[in-house]
């Protein structure tokens, strides 16, 4: 069979080399596939750092700094960004892990590949506009989002999925409307992550690639309350169209983006935090370190905006001198 990286031959050999490879193993190997597809983007993104005078070399030369490099993401757009981290991190589970890779997997890493590759053949610059004026047109079902991104995703934070209960997962108790079975009060968690005891540490609520992540925001809160009702603990939510991913500890805290999914341990350090985090109000101020009024008011205040207000940072503006280096010291200190 005539090859599809054909073209890279003459001008891109190694890149050639390493993008046939992949093609040629998905189906015989498919761990090798995803190295090999990996390994084709790592040059083709080194070749875009060196030749696009709008990019520049972030601290490191890894290939998760060059993608995740804000300018890169600008030049190449959403749909090359997303592609190419879902690549790294095949890439990446293959060599690292020691469970099977699916040839799923090695197939969607290689077609993947195959879609971005034939840009290179025109100057980056046309490239360029021929990504922004064509828009990505893959629309992958929610099934396929889940097998293809989020599947990789759990995975890459330590989530097996190796249980039955680990997705689709029935729950009753729903509003007929809105349940999974028309007037049956069922629905089906897409994903539910399990904590040792037993208990649900957080659902995953999946959606169309070219749906919005919070269109399931009403349906992930009400499979949450029907879990917390079975289990006796309200498990954590997120949201996501397998680019696009939102954190949503709506006991304490409003939805907020985040970069993907995490460990266990940090699911179960979260759900800890709602019954051991200390009230902010009552944490010492150590008067040896600030000394004026409007230091503790400050701090106070700044206390206030995270427990009553619920939100996740504070902006001070103090005049030079007033002391800004040590209310920081003490405001860390307090505990």
């Amino acid at each position: 069979m005539t090859s599809h990286f054909t073209f890279l031959q003459g001008e891109w050999p190694s890149m050639h080399e390493a993008a046939a490879l992949a093609e040629l193993s998905v189906h015989s190997d498919p761990r090798t596939a995803c190295f090999y597809a990996r390994r084709a983007l790592e040059i083709a993104v080194a070749w875009l750092y060196k030749y696009d005078s709008r990019l520049r070399l972030p601290y490191q030369d890894n290939l998760s700094a060059l993608i995740h490099e804000p300018r890169f993401r600008q030049v190449t757009g959403d749909a090359v960004f997303y592609k190419a981290r879902a690549i790294k991190d095949l890439g990446n589970l293959a060599v690292h892990s020691h469970g099977p890779v699916r040839q799923y997997d090695a197939m969607m890493a290689v077609k993947e590949l195959d879609a971005e590759l034939v840009k290179l053949r025109a100057e980056v610059t046309a490239a360029k506009k021929a990504n922004e004026a064509q828009p990505d047109t893959h629309n992958y079902s929610e099934s396929e989002t889940r097998d293809y991104f989020i599947d990789l995703l759990l995975k890459e934070s330590g989530w097996p999925l190796d249980q039955e209960r680990d997705r689709e997962f029935p729950v009753t108790g729903m509003p007929k409307s809105d349940a999974g079975r028309a007037d049956s009060g069922e629905g089906f968690v897409d994903y539910v992550l399990w904590g040792d005891d037993g208990k649900p540490l957080a659902i995953v609520e999946a959606k169309h690639t070219r749906k919005s992540s919070m269109i399931g925001q009403q349906q992930a809160k009400l499979y949450a309350d029907c879990l917390e009702k079975q289990f006796g603990q309200r498990p954590v939510i997120f949201l996501t169209n397998g680019y696009e991913h939102w954190l949503w500890d709506d006991v304490n805290y409003p939805p907020r983006e985040v970069q993907g999914s995490y460990r266990k341990d940090e699911m179960e350090l979260l759900i800890h935090r709602r019954t051991t985090r200390k009230k902010l109000a009552d944490a010492p101020i150590n008067k040896a370190t600030v000394e004026r009024y409007y230091h503790e008011r400050a701090i106070r205040r700044i206390g206030e905006a995270f427990e009553n207000d619920n939100t996740r940072k504070s902006l001070l503006v103090m005049a030079t001198g007033s002391g800004k280096t040590r209310l920081v010291i003490a405001l860390t200190d307090s505990r």
